[in-house]
């Protein structure tokens, strides 16, 4: 069996205390298997990373690897843990798979967005655009063309085929299953009955969408969120978010996110363990 080195990322504050030994313990079965193991972030080079916690260690954990060629699976310390292979108390089990190589390498599309002159990315699951109490006025655009002129709504979520089962859903878009290259665009509370989610896949050959804010309800600005992280109060943005006139610019990002997973099985099993699925 080929050794490999490992390195290890557990979620961090007093919630997830618990977890330390847990590391630890897979830490142990690595090496006592011969190979390598890291606990701490570092630039060295490894041929995998493992994340233990809820979504949001592994959103960022594999959002920062994949930077490296370096994939990610996830094992569930947290709450839901949606976008992790696999349950702390099965941990022997996993690390016993992890040591075999019994795992498969996704490579899946991330989003970036551009404002200001900056680039803010990659994003695993989404970037939203949200009207912090009532309504806002949104013009859409893919690659110059005008989807929406004014399209009233409380937000637009983009979410990416990953992401597609997280804050899309729950405001009736469809599920993408991650292997695909299409982008999802959803409206949050539309103010027309008749608008309905978009599925696009232009994205994925080089397009562009641009989402700029023309109208807000008492001309309060607009939050900005990629993977629930708010972007309101960095550099090159309005103090508390968009202004009326101001535009963000969603691609896809060079890099894909490289997802370590236990295949489909395990993907739809997750969808119907903790979304509700029914088969």
């Amino acid at each position: 069996m080929t050794k490999k080195s490992f390195v290890i990322v557990c979620a961090k504050g007093s919630s997830y205390r618990h977890l330390a030994i847990l590391s630890h313990n897979i830490g142990l079965l690595l090496r006592n298997a011969g190979n390598a193991v890291d606990t701490e972030k570092t630039s060295g080079e490894y041929d995998l990373a493992i994340s233990i916690g809820g979504d949001g260690t592994m959103m960022h954990t594999v959002s920062e690897f994949s930077r490296r060629g370096i994939p990610t699976i996830g094992i569930n310390g947290g709450g839901v843990g949606f976008l992790t292979s696999g349950e702390k108390a099965d941990w022997e089990a996993l690390a016993s798979r992890i040591i075999k190589g019994d795992y498969t390498i996704e490579k899946r599309i991330a989003l970036e967005f551009s404002h200001g002159g900056r680039v803010f990315g990659p994003f695993v699951n989404d970037i939203v655009l949200q009207h912090p109490f009532a309504v806002g006025a949104f013009t859409i655009e893919l690659g110059g063309v005008v989807l929406y002129d004014t399209l009233l709504a409380n937000g637009v979520i983009v979410s990416t085929p990953t992401g597609s089962t997280a804050y899309n859903t729950s405001v009736g878009g469809p599920i993408v299953f991650p292997s695909s290259s299409n982008i999802v665009v959803s409206m949050i509370a539309p103010m027309r009955l008749s608008t309905r989610p978009l599925v696009l896949e232009e994205l994925a050959y080089g397009g562009v969408l641009k989402i700029t804010l023309a109208e807000s309800k008492r001309e309060r600005p607009v939050m900005v969120q990629g993977d629930a992280q708010s972007f309101a109060t960095r550099e090159g943005f309005a103090r508390n978010g968009l202004v009326v006139g101001d535009s963000i610019v969603i691609r896809k990002s060079e890099r894909p996110i490289l997802f370590a997973t236990f295949g489909l099985a395990s993907y739809i099993a997750a969808l119907n363990a903790k979304k509700g699925f029914a088969l």
